[in-house]
């Protein structure tokens, strides 16, 4: 009985916060944020003679798939109990 109104609250919570995202019109977005990024995508082709972007499709990866590693490995090791005195 208290799970399930813990459960309900939880609904409730989730179905409230749903209701304060906006509807999407993807015909009225895509225009305006195609508009949007459409200089920063200009801007980036003028980067190409600094940076290498092959190098950096290939390490990129592999640094965020450290981070994420080593959050999920904190995660798990904070709900191991240990012994303290």
């Amino acid at each position: 009985m208290i799970t399930e109104w813990f459960i309900g609250i939880g609904v409730s919570f989730v179905t409230w916060f749903a209701g304060l995202i906006p509807t999407f019109d993807e015909s009225v977005q895509n225009v305006g944020l195609m508009s949007m990024l459409a200089p920063v995508a200009v801007g980036a082709t003028g980067l190409g003679a600094w940076i290498p972007w092959t190098l950096l499709a290939i390490e990129a990866p592999i640094v965020i798939g450290a981070y994420v590693i080593s959050l999920l490995l904190r995660a798990i090791k904070s709900l191991i109990p240990t012994i303290s005195g």
